[in-house]
C-alpha cells in the first residue's frame, strides 16, 4: 500500500495547538482589556491584572511553548489601549516574561502543574495572616492586636498598617 500523502495525525495535532493558542490568546486578551478598564493614572497602569494569573496558569499547565500567544496577546491589548507602538511591546515582553519567570519558579521549586495535587500545599503557601489581614473586619485595632499577639503582625507590620490605612 502506498503512503498517503496526507496525514491526518501530524495536521490534527498542529491545528489543536493553534486552536489552543489562539484560545488562550483569546482569553489572555479579553482579560486584559477588562483588567485595564480599571486604569486610573494612565491607561495602561492597573492595580488589577487578571491576565498574569491567566499567563502563569498556561505556562505551567501547557508549557513554555505557549509565549507566542501570550505575547502577541498583550501586545495587541496595550496597543489598542494606546496606539503606541514601542510601549507596548515592552510591556508585552515585561507580561510574558513574568509568566515565565513565574512558571520557571513553580516548576523548579514547587513541583510545577502538581502543586496543588496535595491538601498541604495550598494552605502552607498561603501565609497564616494573609486571609485574615485582607478581610474588612481586620481592619479595627482589636483584631489586629489578636493577630499580633499571634507573631503576625507587628507594632510597625503590615497588619496595622492595613488597619490604619483608611
Amino acid at each position: 500500500m502506498p503512503p498517503s500523502p496526507f496525514r491526518l495525525g501530524r495536521t490534527s495535532q498542529s491545528l489543536r495547538r493553534e486552536a489552543v493558542l489562539f484560545g488562550l490568546a483569546a482569553v489572555y486578551y479579553f482579560a486584559a482589556k477588562l483588567g485595564l478598564r480599571f486604569a486610573y493614572i494612565n491607561s495602561s497602569v492597573t492595580t488589577v491584572w487578571p491576565p498574569a494569573g491567566i499567563a502563569l496558569a498556561a505556562f505551567v499547565l501547557l508549557g513554555y511553548r505557549v509565549w507566542p500567544a501570550i505575547l502577541g496577546a498583550a501586545f495587541l491589548a496595550n496597543l489598542t489601549t494606546t496606539g503606541a507602538i514601542l510601549p507596548s511591546i515592552g510591556i508585552a515582553i515585561g507580561n510574558a516574561g513574568e509568566g515565565l519567570l513565574g512558571a520557571y519558579l513553580v516548576n523548579r521549586f514547587a513541583r510545577g502543574g502538581r502543586v496543588f495535587d496535595r491538601v498541604r500545599s495550598p494552605l502552607s503557601s498561603v501565609p497564616p495572616c494573609l486571609p485574615r489581614s485582607a478581610s474588612p473586619r481586620s481592619r479595627s485595632a482589636g483584631s489586629c492586636r489578636g493577630w499580633m499577639r499571634l507573631g503576625c503582625g507587628s507594632p510597625g507590620g503590615s497588619v496595622t498598617r492595613w488597619a490604619t490605612s483608611s
